[in-house]
């Protein structure tokens, strides 16, 4: 069981980015108070948890929206993320349950509950975490969100096929290798056949 508790927090942010992904973030945002908790259970390679949270005059405004077909390292891995959010809430409450199978996938659920007014949408699918986040308030609201983080088992596939392809050039150059070998073989036995048969005519 873990938690934290965090007070009085303001930032605001701003910037537009090139690279691997090209997109663009501005915002602000404020909490007076915020506190959440987990709770977790495990049972060899699987597990769950349950995550619960409490922010007390919270706002947001903020445009977060980027995309990318390559990663830092060069690789074709196509990513899109998009965050529209303006609210501002006297009070919201948040309870999650997800699942875990070892470092490969992780699925969470999320609701909430809050007073105040506002909303917010966020759509994603970055180095393998899907998310999709909607929400909205008027006086009384509250938002669905659903996470899951498949990046762990991306990798290992990802591993297990440089692997496969890895082993299969090395059978294609071994047996290259013995078809150029087999091909000398029977050539140089050819040229001692013709010299046989060449000796045997000429003595």
């Amino acid at each position: 069981m873990s938690g934290m508790l965090r007070m009085g927090n303001f930032d605001a942010y701003g910037g537009i980015y090139a690279g691997s992904r090209i997109g663009g973030i501005v915002g602000l945002s404020l909490s007076l108070l915020h506190l959440e908790g987990e709770l977790l259970a495990e049972n060899g390679m699987f597990g769950s948890y349950i995550k619960g949270g409490v922010d007390i005059l919270k706002g947001e405004l903020k445009a977060d929206v980027s995309a990318g077909l390559y990663d830092a390292d060069g690789k074709l891995n196509p990513s899109f993320y998009g965050n529209i959010s303006a609210e501002a809430l006297i009070a919201d409450a948040s309870l999650s349950y997800g699942v875990k199978c070892g470092d490969y996938v992780d699925a969470g659920f999320k609701c909430s509950l809050n007073v105040g007014f506002g909303g917010h949408a966020i759509l994603g699918f970055t180095d393998g975490k899907f998310k999709v986040d909607i929400g909205a308030s008027f006086v009384v609201g509250g938002s669905i969100s659903i996470e899951i983080d498949a990046s762990g088992a991306i990798d290992a596939l990802a591993g297990e096929a440089e692997s496969l392809i890895s082993q299969s050039e090395d059978a294609w150059d071994n047996l290259i290798e013995q078809a150029e070998e087999a091909q000398a073989y029977v050539a140089e036995k050819a040229e001692d056949t013709f010299d046989s048969i060449i000796a045997l005519l000429t003595d």
